[in-house]
């Protein structure tokens, strides 16, 4: 049935309260024939980009004395991963620890060419207060099986986006995805020339050394360049500045910075010095910042769509780290404040939260990215589920 407006009723706003009995009318000669809930298309789609999926430990290797990495089957039907997987990705794993479900995210150190064969592999660092890195360090074990999520993130090279040379500059945990795309471009599923400069305070920290020459004996496209903090015959001593980076750049270059927040804010200085535009820079950010708050109690009240839940909080502590703890299940992502999954709101009282996090409008808005929020009072948030 069609439903026919005249123009001189589309003036006027009385005419539309008439359509409320034609628009039943259409409702009540409409099919009664039960519509389909699962597509085909979705089918597929769910397939392709799945909620979640499960994965094993397959193997665990000892990088150096606080660093492991840990190879991964993919278990049922994941291989559908496989094409939308893009180097310089990760992923998100759920942990089990206690009574409590643990969310993090850890980059995929491996190249595509592993989800082909159904595999992946993440590296993780040992941190002092680190209860998913300790757990994984210390009691996790082949055969252990973990409910993961994604691939995510946007720090990925793009052949109409990027310049054909990647400048690279690393240091700890960063290493990880630009050694996925190091060994994307030896395998020629990124045609690109990469060269990486690695800054680590000591030769002992400079993980995935061995790999990382193997991968340029192989290829004339990628190149390395040591920087440590220490002296030492055959690296540079110091750390990444201006001079060192002009002298590897080429006639068009794009820059990829992974790791701690100090070589994010320092490599930023040298780009703003070279004037390079924004465009030609990808960044992954690694949490690695020192909170300037004591360990002093809060109160914390939080309310979901049908719960009030009270607990004590810290200041030395994100307020995901304290709702984790709690058994309080919050989606996320990234853990450093970029992704805004766990967006939630601060009905009152006052927080520290890192500028690199978060949007000046979402702070007018009092919109809050717990994984990168700390209390400095008494705090009642509501979280959007």
């Amino acid at each position: 049935m069609e439903i026919i407006i005249n123009k001189n009723e589309k003036k006027d706003l009385e005419a539309f309260r008439d359509l409320r009995e034609s628009r039943k009318t259409c409702i009540h000669q409409g099919s009664k024939k039960k519509v389909m809930v699962d597509y085909p298309v979705n089918q597929l789609a769910q397939k392709i980009f799945p909620d979640s999926f499960r994965v094993k430990v397959k193997e665990i290797v000892n990088e150096n004395l606080t660093v492991k990495t840990f190879r991964l089957e993919i278990l049922g039907e994941s291989e559908f991963l496989y094409p939308i997987f893009q180097p310089g990705q990760y992923i998100t794993l759920e942990v089990l620890i206690g009574e409590s479900i643990y969310t993090r995210a850890y980059s995929i150190s491996c190249s595509s060419s592993h989800f082909a064969k159904n595999e992946l592999q993440i590296t993780i660092w040992k941190q002092k207060d680190g209860i998913v890195s300790n757990y994984f360090y210390e009691q996790v074990q082949v055969g252990d099986e973990f409910v993961a999520r994604g691939p995510f993130g946007e720090f990925t090279y793009h052949e109409i986006r990027d310049c054909n040379h990647i400048i690279a500059a690393v240091d700890g945990h960063g290493i990880a995805s630009i050694l996925s795309m190091a060994e994307s471009i030896l395998e020629g599923s990124i045609s690109a020339e990469l060269t990486i400069l690695y800054q680590a305070p000591t030769f002992q920290d400079l993980v995935f050394k061995e790999k990382l020459d193997r991968l340029c004996d192989s290829s004339d496209a990628i190149q390395v360049v040591y920087i440590l903090e220490e002296e030492r015959e055959g690296f540079v001593f110091g750390k990444i500045h201006k001079e060192l980076v002009q002298q590897y750049q080429k006639s068009g270059n794009s820059y990829f910075v992974s790791g701690t927040i100090s070589l994010y804010q320092s490599f930023n200085d040298i780009l703003k010095e070279l004037n390079i535009p924004n465009q030609y820079v990808r960044h992954e950010l690694y949490r690695d910042y020192k909170v300037p708050v004591s360990g002093e109690q809060f109160q914390l009240t939080v309310f979901t769509q049908d719960r009030e839940i009270h607990i004590p909080c810290f200041g030395n502590q994100s307020l995901l780290q304290v709702m984790e703890k709690e058994g309080i299940v919050t989606p996320r992502r990234c853990g450093v404040g970029v992704c805004g999954i766990c967006n939630s709101f601060l009905l009152q009282g006052e927080v520290l939260t890192k500028e690199e996090t978060i949007v000046s409008a979402k702070q007018s808005c009092c919109t809050i990215h717990p994984c990168s929020t700390y209390p400095l009072s008494d705090l009642v948030i509501q979280l959007p589920f």
